[in-house]
């Protein structure tokens, strides 16, 4: 690994850490109060891209229902949450 790969890898771990620790705050102060979200708000929430939660959703790790489009459970949410800061 060049010098170059490794400062790019750790700067990729340090969004990651910093994207994990906002998840435990928002958990913890029990952000997720909506009974549906939107998969764009969804991406944000988890620094993640929109095709991302898709395949999430695909996978059956986000339970969704069709209201307009698609939406997320915020109980689904939580539940992941749960798993991912655990």
């Amino acid at each position: 690994m060049t010098k170059k790969e490794e400062e790019r890898l750790l700067k990729k771990v340090n969004q990651l850490e910093k994207a994990v620790a906002k998840l435990q705050l928002a958990f913890e102060n029990n952000k997720i109060e909506k009974s549906f979200y939107t998969v764009r708000e969804v991406a944000e929430m988890l620094h993640r891209t929109p095709r991302a939660i898709y395949n999430m959703i695909e996978r059956g790790e986000l339970d969704t229902v069709k209201l307009g489009g698609i939406k997320i459970k915020g109980d689904s949410l939580n539940e992941l949450l749960k798993g991912e800061t655990a």
